[in-house]
């Protein structure tokens, strides 16, 4: 939210974006085994899949929006506001998928 509001320079937003990836992803990989076994790490890898569809949804929804030059604030509210009911439903839909 802080990129986008401070209407900060593409590329920063896709680099912050690549690292978000590219830590949620490992930290996934090094608790590979622990993730039936533990309720924190499951709890965390189902906080990690919800932010990273959340995260590819509103890149795409950005993308299209800015290449029909509509990204105008108040679509960055939209956005912010619509990220975070994906996450929300992502996480709470996850519940009992990882045990399984």
């Amino acid at each position: 939210g802080l990129l986008v509001f401070n209407n900060v320079s593409i590329n920063w937003i896709l680099g912050v974006f690549a690292v978000d990836i590219i830590v949620s992803l490992t930290y996934v990989i090094l608790n590979k085994n622990h993730i039936t076994e533990s309720k924190v790490v499951r709890n965390n890898v189902r906080r990690i899949v919800a932010f990273l569809i959340m995260l590819i949804t509103m890149f795409f929804y950005a993308l299209a929006l800015w290449r029909v030059d509509q990204y105008t604030p108040e679509m960055q509210i939209t956005l912010f506001i619509g990220g975070a009911i994906i996450y929300y439903a992502v996480f709470n839909s996850t519940k009992d998928v990882l045990t399984k």
